[in-house]
C-alpha cells in the first residue's frame, strides 16, 4: 500500500475530533436537568456533563491580516489574511477508565492563508506567529501520567516540545515570538508549531518551585520546508 499523505490523515483526525464534539454534546444534552433556552447555555451544560465522565472538549479560532505600505518582497501582496482553527479533546483516565493521574490529549489544527515571509516581508524572525503552510494536520496526540502527588510526570506521543522546555513566563510581552510564546531560542532547537515530534519526557519536582526535566524526541528539522521561527 502507498503512503497516506499527511494532509489526508490530518483531515481525518479533524473530522474525528469534530465528531467527538457533536456526538458527545448530543449525548450529554439528554440529561434530566432543566434545558437552557440559549444554545450557549445548552453547550455549557453538555460540556459540564462530559467533564463529569472524564471528557473535556475545547477549541479556538485565530484570524489576522497584514499589509505592506512600502518595501518588502518584490511585487509584495498588498494585503493577506489567514486563519488557524484548533480543536482539542482531553480524556481523564481516572474518571473514564479508573486509571488515576492519567490524561490522553488529542489536538487537530487547520490553517489557511499565505505567510508574511513568502508574500510580503523577508525577516530573520517571522513577525506573525501564525504563519505556516496551508493544510489540516494532527497537531498533538500524547498520554500524560502524574505520580507521587504530581512530583513525577511523564508523557509520550506526538507533541509540541517547546512547551516543555525553555519557556519564558512573560514571553507574550515581546513584539515578535514563536507560536507558543516562549523564548526564540527554543524555536530553533525544539519541534513546535506547525509540526510536532514523536517522543517522550519525564519531569521530577522534588520540592515546590524546583523541577528537572529530560526527554527524547525525533529530530525532523531537516524535513520542514518552512520554519515559523525564521
Amino acid at each position: 500500500m502507498g503512503k497516506v499523505p499527511r494532509k489526508t490523515c490530518g483531515m481525518a483526525v479533524a473530522v474525528v475530533v469534530f465528531g467527538v464534539w457533536f456526538v458527545g454534546a448530543a449525548c450529554a444534552s439528554g440529561q434530566t436537568a432543566p434545558r437552557p433556552r440559549s444554545a450557549w447555555g445548552r453547550w455549557k451544560n453538555a460540556n459540564a456533563a462530559l467533564k463529569k465522565r472524564g471528557l473535556s472538549l475545547g477549541g479556538w479560532v485565530q484570524m489576522d491580516g497584514s499589509s505592506v505600505a512600502a518595501g518588502g518582497q518584490p511585487k509584495a501582496d498588498g494585503f493577506i489574511g489567514q486563519y488557524l482553527i484548533d480543536l482539542a479533546a482531553t480524556v481523564d483516565t481516572g474518571r473514564l477508565l479508573q486509571v488515576p493521574g492519567g490524561t490522553l490529549n488529542v489536538e487537530a489544527q487547520s490553517h489557511s492563508g499565505a505567510n508574511i515571509l513568502d508574500k510580503q516581508m523577508p525577516a530573520l524572525q517571522d513577525p506573525d506567529n501564525m504563519d505556516a503552510p496551508p493544510g489540516t494536520w494532527l497537531a498533538q496526540l500524547y498520554y500524560q501520567q502524574n505520580l507521587l502527588h504530581d512530583r513525577l510526570q511523564g508523557q509520550a506521543g506526538l507533541m509540541y516540545v517547546d512547551s516543555r522546555f525553555l519557556t519564558v513566563p512573560y514571553g507574550g510581552n515581546f513584539v515578535s515570538l514563536d507560536f507558543s510564546s516562549d523564548g526564540s531560542i527554543s524555536t530553533f532547537v525544539l519541534p513546535t508549531y506547525p509540526k510536532g515530534s514523536w517522543g517522550g519526557d519525564v519531569t521530577v519536582a522534588p520540592v515546590k518551585g524546583l523541577s528537572f526535566a529530560g526527554g527524547i524526541y525525533n529530530d525532523h528539522s531537516t524535513e520542514l520546508s518552512y520554519d515559523p521561527g525564521g
